[in-house]
């Protein structure tokens, strides 16, 4: 006689269920599989888990278990809602003084539209054609200014969200949620452009003093003192008199003249400037106040720049010229439809006008090296202020204040995987805690920075510097990224006004069914 013992083992996974806006469970890393908003009626995850074989699978576990306990509180919550409410005076009131306060806003709202809508159509306008040279002489500022309207204009649509029916899930209805607080890098913004223009309220003199002085030293210090010391011998090299006094003449010339202009423009105009920082930081934040003083850089130093490209161009053609003179002499030919040197034969005639040119342009070569290392450096030092300065901007822009703010609060709401931790082990019964690893905040703050620098190439240092050695136009911004930026909206003022008061409505309907 055989007996048989059949031994049923049990395996039992405890954790805490997920709930709206405190925790949820995800086996990827945070901020790899973002899910993208829907307009249809049959969210995503619905095909995909039914995509799912019929097996074990974990990440179908995980789904589940993230849409089971919000989709049940979910029908309990409207089932209360609209059944006999208990507070149903406290809620009458409620309604009428948030219409109210909705109406109000939603009218405000309504009124700065049109006035945006007025001022795009003067300036696209055959009248408004005169003043889109400001796009040429302060561009940042332009697209600053640009993109805080598109932004005004579409928080609305921002703030408008899908019902709880799309988003079952916890996890997808937390990124989704995640998506519309533009107003926390609004509110930033601002909050940093009322701090500067405090500062400058309250330190005015002293920053007048302060630009002053650095126009006086930059002008008299380092571009005036530096020609005249390049028209001599610098660090003990023999130049060529008479083209180092040409340049530098030229150079001197134009400064003088520059900052003859600059110094009536500055005095009568730079208080009216420091203002224009106060109230563009006030209205429209910091980001405004950095694309201006971007701007203002590049104005004030165009001197600076415009002989750079004086010299540069003749250094260039310089360098250019000794490279054809100096094949001559190889018995070389540049081929440019296939793009490389051939064998030429040259006569003697052209060898001999060869070398009567290539003998001057070589010894005038450290003459004009000379003058262009000197403004190559001053335009590099520029170009690299104004870098760091579009970095700043684009960090502004796409730094995510909220989901910052909510990791310091509460690390559950960022996932980052999960893992098992069993707590007894027995013959028959397997006992395990579903815990959750949690994103740091590299892994927060990383795919929003990584998608600024996505425009910048890789051989960026390269290029610059191969730029600088061959004299050709050295690039003068870094070509980040901006946020997006949908097309200019279009409405009218009736249509814009229900929008805001609808979406005004809808976020306050949680608030409203907490407060019963």
């Amino acid at each position: 006689m055989i007996c048989w013992k059949i031994v049923i083992a049990t395996y039992v996974i405890l954790y805490e269920i997920p709930t709206m806006g405190k925790n949820h469970y995800s086996l990827s890393p945070w901020g790899i599989s973002q899910e993208k908003r829907s307009t249809l009626k049959k969210p995503r995850w619905i095909k995909i888990l039914g995509e799912k074989p019929p097996v074990v699978d974990l990440e179908s576990v995980i789904l589940a278990v993230n849409c089971s306990n919000y989709a049940k509180l979910s029908i309990e919550e409207q089932a209360r809602i609209t059944g006999p409410v208990s507070c149903s005076f406290f809620v009458t009131i409620y309604d009428v003084v948030w219409h109210c306060v909705t109406f109000c806003l939603a009218s405000i709202f309504t009124v700065a539209y049109q006035f945006i809508q007025c001022s795009h159509k003067l300036l696209t306008c055959n009248f408004g054609k005169g003043l889109l040279f400001l796009g040429k002489l302060i561009p940042y500022s332009c697209k600053t200014v640009h993109v805080r309207s598109c932004q005004f204009l579409y928080w609305p649509v921002f703030l408008h969200k899908h019902t709880f029916s799309l988003f079952p899930n916890v996890e997808f209805i937390h990124r989704s949620s995640l998506q519309n607080h533009l107003w926390s890098s609004i509110s930033t913004d601002l909050t940093f452009g009322i701090l500067l223009s405090i500062f400058f309220l309250a330190n005015t003199k002293p920053i007048s003093n302060w630009i002053f002085s650095i126009c006086h030293t930059l002008t008299e210090s380092i571009l005036r003192s530096g020609c005249v010391w390049l028209m001599g011998v610098p660090a003990g090299f023999k130049l060529n008199t008479e083209l180092a006094r040409v340049l530098g003449m030229v150079s001197l010339n134009m400064i003088q003249v520059y900052s003859t202009i600059w110094y009536f423009i500055g005095t009568s105009i730079l208080g009216y400037i420091i203002v224009a920082f106060i109230i563009v930081g006030v209205v429209f934040g910091a980001t405004l106040q950095l694309a201006l003083f971007l701007d203002l850089v590049r104005l004030v130093t165009l001197h600076v720049t415009s002989l750079h490209w004086l010299v540069s161009v003749l250094y260039s053609r310089q360098i250019q010229a000794l490279a054809s003179l100096w094949r001559i002499f190889r018995g070389r030919k540049w081929n440019p439809l296939r793009q490389r040197l051939d064998s030429y034969g040259y006569t003697v005639e052209q060898h001999v006008v060869g070398s009567l040119i290539f003998s001057p342009l070589l010894l005038l070569l450290p003459t004009t090296s000379v003058f262009y290392i000197f403004f190559t450096m001053l335009n590099t030092i520029i170009t690299l202020l104004c870098i760091s300065v579009e970095v700043l901007i684009s960090l502004l822009y796409v730094t995510p204040c909220y989901e910052i703010f909510l990791w310091v609060l509460n690390k559950t709401r960022f996932p980052s995987g999960v893992w098992f931790s069993n707590v007894s082990l027995a013959d028959e019964v397997v006992v395990s805690i579903l815990c959750s690893n949690h994103a740091k905040l590299g892994e927060l703050i990383g795919p929003h920075y990584k998608n600024v620098f996505s425009g910048v190439s890789s051989s960026f240092a390269k290029s610059m510097a191969y730029s600088v050695l061959t004299g050709c136009r050295i690039t003068s911004n870094l070509s980040t990224s901006m946020p997006a930026i949908a097309p200019w909206m279009k409405l009218v003022c009736k249509e814009y006004w229900k929008l805001c008061h609808d979406s005004i409505l809808e976020s306050t309907v949680q608030k409203k069914r907490r407060f019963c």
